[in-house]
């Protein structure tokens, strides 16, 4: 139970982060806890680019790529942070600080 807390509370502070201290919607909670069954509500996926063609969207940097990577891995073990550090083939204080890294970044950029 204890850990269910923990957890509950870093996702609204990390919600409150990504609303920039306003009104906390749903784009701002992990996609694992959006999925309903309706597929309306579901966040659209970013659409894929083909190899060797140009993106039309603005370039991301790597940072931004290796996030989104670590967050879908995320996703897809439904928050399960040892699951998703194991896949990812990084120790599990490597993926604490890479997220909390990036939520200061988040927090100061805001």
């Amino acid at each position: 139970m204890a850990r269910q807390c923990r957890e509950l509370a870093n996702v609204m502070e990390h919600a409150f982060i990504l609303a920039g201290g306003g009104q906390i919607t749903s784009e701002h909670l992990p996609h694992h806890l959006l999925i309903s069954r309706e597929p309306s509500t579901l966040p659209l996926p970013r659409p894929q680019v083909a190899q060797g063609t140009v993106a039309t969207s603005a370039p991301r940097t790597l940072k931004e790529i290796e996030m989104d990577h670590i967050f879908k891995v995320l996703e897809k073990h439904k928050g399960n942070k040892p699951a998703a550090a194991t896949e990812l083939g990084i120790v599990l204080k490597t993926l604490y600080n890479k997220l909390n890294q990036w939520e200061e970044e988040r927090k100061n950029a805001g």
